[in-house]
């Protein structure tokens, strides 16, 4: 909520530690993970740290498609 409010400095810190404990929990490999890092990459796209958040985006796509596969929805999601 705090990035969709317009405070995407103040949601920074959160995702980061959202992604650090769904690596912890999850794996790198993980669907969860991979959202998480869409989450995060939608924060740094808001903060115009354009390149960091297609980076995650990319790894997020990547992610869920060895994951789910081409064709399901959350990797469809991870091209929006």
């Amino acid at each position: 909520l705090l990035h969709e409010s317009g405070d995407s400095a103040a949601a920074l810190p959160l995702m980061r530690g959202v992604l650090a404990s769904a690596r912890a929990a999850h794996g790198h490999r993980h669907p969860m993970t991979a959202t998480a890092m869409n989450n995060l990459a939608a924060v740094l796209g808001g903060l115009g740290k354009t390149k960091d958040a297609l980076d995650l985006h990319y790894a997020a796509l990547a992610i869920r498609k060895a994951a789910r596969g081409d064709k399901h929805p959350e990797s469809a999601e991870s091209l929006n």
